[in-house]
């Protein structure tokens, strides 16, 4: 992320995306991006590789997930929220609505959902639906 950027908080992009749209809307999020000077490509043919490797390049991704539902039979109109790093078995996430249960589906909590860790097998269960290249992703260079 360019620097200029760097203390840029969530409520500051929700602004800019609020701007554009509703934050469920893709074409919001691109909007947003591109206002803020980022090269963006909205996908929805992602896979696991995909994030990792623009992840391991120190690229955040908005990805957008179900997030009502069990993680075995994910529902609702979507959300977004955006991956900032990754291990073996874990994604690390800015969740704007809160701490999401990834198993049973809704949230823990709400309010910050700054820095969490989502296991990446429940995770990914949300965001590859119907295959394992289906995710819904912006790939910002």
């Amino acid at each position: 992320v360019p620097e200029r950027f760097a203390g840029m908080e969530d409520d500051d992009y929700l602004r800019v995306v609020l701007k554009y749209g509703d934050t469920v809307s893709s074409d919001a999020q691109v909007a947003a991006a591109e206002a803020l000077g980022f090269d963006v490509e909205f996908r929805t043919d992602g896979n696991v590789k995909d994030l990792e490797e623009l992840l391991d390049e120190g690229t955040p991704v908005p990805v957008g997930i179900l997030h009502h539902g069990s993680a075995d039979n994910p529902s609702g109109g979507g959300h977004y929220i955006t991956l900032i790093g990754h291990d073996d078995t874990h994604f690390w996430v800015h969740d704007p609505a809160g701490d999401l249960d990834l198993i049973r589906g809704g949230y823990h909590s709400w309010g910050s959902g700054e820095r969490l860790r989502y296991s990446k097998e429940n995770l990914l269960k949300r965001w590859n639906v119907v295959g394992d290249s289906d995710g819904w992703f912006v790939k910002i260079r």
